[in-house]
């Protein structure tokens, strides 16, 4: 019973703040069109290509 008490006075109350508050991984950014990440597209070359291991 004691850890019911404990459950519900201090986890629940926790657990729903941190859902509505708090956005850990940034899933809820307003000035964003979207989750693409621009990038410039460079002219590779088969040199290029070796050199990436």
């Amino acid at each position: 019973m004691l850890l019911t008490v404990f459950y519900y006075t201090l986890m629940a109350p926790f657990g729903i703040w941190q859902g509505l508050i708090a956005d850990r991984l940034a899933l809820r950014r307003h000035n964003r069109e979207g989750f693409w990440i621009s990038r410039s597209i460079g002219v590779a070359t088969l040199d290029q290509a070796r050199k990436q291991s």
